[in-house]
């Protein structure tokens, strides 16, 4: 479970209780072709059913143009962890948002430009695309499709760390793709047969760090036997792609009772598993999580969750790793304020990111704040520290990740925004190679206006 805290990002569902895990691979192919192929596939079930959706429903239209104008002074732009470069970089951020509304589904798109510029560093200068499309429809009265994908092109480490980790290189440069979609049939008001696609693709477009992508088809069933009982069962098989990194295939997959002690709070007994194949010369290993937890709904706006289990790593010629895992996470969402915690720790697999350290011990713990002053001012803040262990590369890694940000936000008239944020992310750890520290603090104005129909 993730509130924007601090997690090295998964490309697999959160199948094992305490955190999701990594993939694997069957055939070599370039992230290229896999890219192309899976958006014309996307794109061509999204227009069939845009157009027979369109057909039988009334429709209502939004659309937003927005433009934004920033400032930013970035004391690291780089992520060095030795010489550490700072600037003074302005946006030019012209914006679009788009929605379609009908009885039936509904679907929204977002495409932001920016032009970044640096004083100082002006080989730095770039064009940053990000696209944002979400879609819905009804499919007869038990089925619905599902799809959503985002899209980044930019050279900034600080955007790439929130989705995959440590990649903090001088002449980065990439293009980004995390999607998903799904068939989704209702068997009544609580159960439910899911099929599922969800991927990640990393393009680098210089020489120096290496494309990747994962590709994950995977199942859920949720059946409710009675009030008090029911079943969550799920699998998938998820296959990653790398261009130097050894490829491997990982199987996953856990069965979770389910029990109504209230109609608002539901226990719940899962095991967990996955097996992790290698093409190459990594070792292979099987991870078997069990956990217990517990949900609670205090309210509408008022939620508990928390648990603790095992989790046992049997690794082909090395030594095995097991541990504790636990988690509590806390959300209030109020009318004047939002109050997320969360405190977890258990097991990660890091593959996709800079340092390919694969599995770590873990825990983190985190809270995000917002508070609205007024119908004009608000506040916002994320705090989190992570801890991370990594026992199976020699020497052994250790390290710290502790990052703040702080935002404050005004709505100046019905059209115009701005917001003052500062950002600080720092890790240490017992190698200098994977450290970095970075500051950033940013103005900016927006103007935006609706236009609906």
């Amino acid at each position: 479970m993730s509130l924007g805290f601090y997690h090295r990002s998964s490309t697999v569902p959160n199948l094992k209780g305490t955190v999701p895990s990594r993939v694997g691979d069957i055939h070599k192919i370039s992230t290229q072709e896999v890219t192309m192929k899976t958006k014309v596939f996307l794109l061509v079930c999204l227009l069939i059913l845009v157009i027979s959706g369109l057909s039988k429903a009334e429709v209502h239209f939004l659309v937003e143009p927005r433009l934004g104008l920033s400032t930013e002074y970035d004391d690291n732009i780089y992520f060095s962890s030795s010489e550490e470069i700072s600037d003074l970089l302005f946006y030019l951020s012209p914006e679009i948002i788009g929605q379609l509304k009908s009885d039936t589904g509904s679907y929204f798109l977002d495409y932001e430009y920016q032009r970044v510029t640096y004083t100082h560093q002006s080989s730095r200068n770039s064009d940053r695309h990000y696209l944002t499309s979400e879609f819905s429809q009804k499919l007869g009265e038990n089925w619905s499709f599902y799809l959503k994908d985002n899209f980044m092109r930019s050279e900034d480490p600080i955007q790439i760390q929130e989705f995959i980790g440590n990649i903090k290189y001088e002449k980065l440069k990439y293009d980004y793709n995390e999607g998903e979609a799904y068939f989704n049939y209702s068997i009544n008001e609580d159960s439910f047969f899911r099929l599922s696609y969800h991927n990640m693709i990393f393009k680098n477009r210089s020489s120096i760090v290496e494309n990747t992508a994962s590709h994950n088809p995977y199942l859920d069933l949720v059946y409710w036997f009675s009030i008090p009982w029911g079943i969550h069962l799920q699998l998938g098989e998820n296959f990653g792609l790398f261009d130097y990194s050894p490829d491997f295939t990982e199987t996953h997959g856990a069965v979770t009772l389910l029990h109504r002690i209230y109609l608002d709070t539901v226990c719940s007994l899962k095991f967990s598993f996955s097996s992790m194949n290698f093409e190459e010369q990594n070792p292979d290993y099987e991870i078997y999580d069990f956990s217990l937890g517990l949900n609670k709904n205090f309210s509408e706006t008022t939620t508990l969750a928390l648990g603790t289990g095992y989790y046992y790593q049997n690794v082909r010629k090395l030594d095995n790793e097991d541990g504790i895992s636990a988690y509590l996470t806390f959300i209030v969402d109020k009318e004047k304020y939002y109050l997320s915690v969360e405190c977890s720790k258990g097991y990660d697999e890091i593959y996709f990111d800079g340092e390919d350290l694969g599995f770590s011990h873990y825990s983190v713990i985190g809270s995000i704040f917002n508070y609205y002053l007024s119908d004009k001012v608000s506040l916002s803040t994320r705090i989190s520290y992570r801890k991370d262990k990594f026992p199976h590369v020699s020497p052994e890694i250790k390290e710290n990740t502790f990052i703040f940000d702080y935002s404050l936000n005004w709505k100046i008239n019905k059209w115009l925004l701005s917001s003052l944020s500062y950002m600080h992310w720092n890790r240490s750890a017992n190698e200098e190679a994977y450290e970095y520290r970075d500051n950033r603090i940013t103005l900016n104005f927006t103007i935006s206006k609706n236009f609906i129909w």
